[in-house]
């Protein structure tokens, strides 16, 4: 009788503490904006889990693995920029259009997870690919439906480039959904050409110039006829009026080629920019040079 109730006075907080710690590890916590996948035997199950806290027995050697549920964004640019949690950056996307052009096409996907292919998501990438993945397939999407040879450098420009971005984003709405990411939004930033795009922007705006000289030749004629006109009268009164008369058009045009930010005052420099200094290494701990003795001495 008394080692039955030894045996019990071990037993029983043994037990206790052993439920205790198995209940304790069978509870999860789901955290808002996140959602869980069950796994079984480390094997991934088509069940997910809402925020919240979940039972899930750990006898059974079941766990969970967090994905985020809220909407995330990457993007492809030229330029690197501060980023949150639920943001990430590469670079922009090298091209070739279908007319052969040459290019990087800068963009922005945002996306969520299909909780549906969750999955399928963490059997192929992981909680650690999902980036890498996106990144891959938008720029995949992006690069094939850009080389149809339907698609020419006209498309990039004016009313034509809102349709190339629909028809860009459905290629990569399609793509990923295979994946199981629902994109959200698709924005077509940027389509940099290169030297394609240096031409065409000359030519613009050489035709923009022209239009200008076009635009003033009246304004000039009509000055001409002016000048002659008063030529004529300023004839017969003498050298000084008509002097006086000549530096009084002269700083008219000049204030009128300043307001365009075309011209200068006479006797003022121009304003010549500092290059950049590239900065000089730290000289810390190394051994001075003749140059550094003679600045000493």
């Amino acid at each position: 009788m008394a080692s039955l109730i030894i045996f019990l006075l071990v037993a029983v907080p043994v037990a206790l503490i052993t439920t205790f710690f198995l209940l304790d590890e069978s509870i999860v916590n789901v955290e808002p904006g996140e959602m869980g996948l069950l796994l079984v035997h480390g094997k991934a199950t088509d069940k997910w889990l809402d925020p919240g806290r979940h039972w899930v027995p750990a006898f059974r050697r079941r766990q969970m693995q967090a994905y985020p549920s809220r909407e995330l964004s990457y993007r492809a640019s030229h330029e690197t920029t501060e980023l949150g949690d639920l943001e990430r950056h590469g670079p922009a996307t090298y091209v070739v259009l279908g007319d052969r052009a040459e290019g990087s096409a800068a963009y922005t996907v945002r996306f969520r997870l299909d909780p549906d292919n969750l999955k399928s998501i963490h059997n192929r990438f992981g909680p650690d690919g999902l980036w890498s993945a996106v990144s891959d397939l938008t720029a995949r999407a992006v690069r094939a439906e850009l080389l149809d040879e339907s698609i020419s450098v006209d498309d990039v420009y004016g009313p034509a480039r809102s349709a190339l971005r629909d028809r860009v984003g459905q290629r990569v709405t399609d793509e990923l959904a295979v994946e199981g990411f629902k994109v959200s939004v698709f924005e077509l930033s940027e389509v940099d050409l290169g030297t394609t795009g240096e031409s065409i922007q000359a030519a613009v705006r050489a035709r923009l110039e022209l239009e200008r000289e076009q635009a003033e030749g009246p304004l000039r004629r009509e000055r001409a006829d002016r000048d002659a006109e008063v030529a004529r009268l300023l004839a017969d009164v003498g050298a000084d009026p008509a002097l006086r008369y000549r530096e009084i058009d002269a700083w008219r045009s000049l204030v009128f080629e300043l307001s365009k930010g075309q011209g200068q005052i006479p006797g003022t420099p121009r304003p010549r920019t500092t290059p950049a200094q590239p900065d000089r290494p730290s000289t810390a701990g190394s051994t001075p040079t003749a140059d550094d003795d003679g600045e000493d001495a």
